[in-house]
């Protein structure tokens, strides 16, 4: 007997319009989190994507369906680039296009610079022009890259997505880079408002008293404390917290923790604790347990801090995923090849 298909996961609202343009025909829908993973699961196993795990998959489903791609849209135009996703340039303009809302207009473009026009319901925005001289400058162009193999496709990539990020955000919910931006090594600043602690004032000077003489009693000694191996900094045993604050405290103390016992293996792609949660949040996403879009360390911290749960739930799902995650990178590397 068949089924009814009812889809769980949130919705995106489209115009008609765009419907027509993005869905011209009915695909197969993941309906919740457990489908996300079995489509993860077939899209690795298929190898025909380039897929380095499950988790990279499901993120690249859910990172696409918060944009309305569908799971093969995702797979296919989605990157994970240094630990980042990235969009593709055709994903970029095509998501564009099909808004509903804004469209673009490709102006000057030859192997030396493009000009990329972007409109507004019909009303001009402003242009997004990118130069070879820009890429020059910025120390992507060299020899033999795809910058001097394919400079109109490269030029296009730049244009195209510095105009998104400037022009109609809105479709991607923040800033968007690029797959051929993440792949020059674009630098990321992440920026954070650091209040200035208030001027402490000097606590005014209190002359003693002089006093009759008496004899000191000795001081009772203290008591001595366990100290804890060096190499073995404590994951239990943490103090009830409530707030998300004290939260993203207790995530930074962590994270410094977990990326010294990367150091002290030798393991330094993670012997920091930025690169830490970068993965973690990474993982929470995939799994669903916090919305993807942070860009920053802080962002991070606090999208795991926000999750609904005790610090003891949270911090057994962190340990839980540290140890994936250092059973990854013990694993024994891939043969050349193997990977896309």
């Amino acid at each position: 007997m068949a089924t009814a298909h009812i889809n769980k996961l949130p919705q995106i609202a489209r115009t008609p319009e765009a419907q027509a343009i993005a869905m011209p025909s009915k695909a197969i829908e993941p309906n919740d989190l457990n489908e996300v993973m079995t489509f993860a699961q077939v899209a690795v196993r298929s190898g025909t994507f380039g897929l380095k795990n499950i988790e990279e998959a499901a993120f690249r489903i859910l990172y696409g369906r918060e944009l309305g791609m569908s799971v093969f849209q995702s797979i296919m135009g989605i990157d994970i680039i240094q630990g980042r996703p990235g969009l593709k340039a055709g994903t970029v303009a095509s998501l564009i296009q099909r808004s509903g809302r804004y469209e673009y207009r490709v102006g000057d473009w030859d192997h030396l610079k493009c000009v990329i026009e972007f409109f507004d319901g019909g009303q001009v925005l402003g242009k997004s022009t990118f130069t070879i001289e820009d890429a020059k400058r910025a120390q992507v162009y060299k020899e033999g890259s795809n910058w001097s193999k394919y400079p109109k496709a490269m030029l296009f990539a730049r244009a195209i997505t510095q105009g998104a990020r400037a022009y109609c955000p809105s479709i991607f919910f923040g800033p968007v880079y690029s797959s051929e931006e993440l792949a020059d090594g674009v630098e990321y600043v992440d920026a954070q408002i650091v209040e200035t602690p208030p001027e402490v004032q000097p606590e005014p000077e209190v002359k003693a008293t002089k006093k009759p003489s008496k004899k000191a009693e000795p001081a009772p000694e203290p008591e001595p404390v366990a100290e804890q191996p060096a190499d073995d900094p404590p994951f239990d045993d943490e103090p009830a917290v409530e707030t998300v604050a004290d939260k993203v405290k207790k995530l930074d103390a962590w994270a410094e923790r977990v990326a010294k016992r990367f150091e002290d293996k030798g393991q330094a792609a993670f012997a920091h604790p930025g690169k830490v949660i970068e993965e973690i949040h990474a993982k929470f996403v995939a799994c669903g347990l916090v919305p993807p879009g942070a860009s920053s360390y802080r962002d991070r911290t606090k999208a795991i801090a926000g999750v609904e749960e005790p610090w003891a739930i949270i911090l057994d799902n962190l340990k839980a995923f540290a140890a994936e995650l250092n059973a990854e990178l013990e694993q024994p590397p891939a043969e050349p090849g193997s990977e896309g």
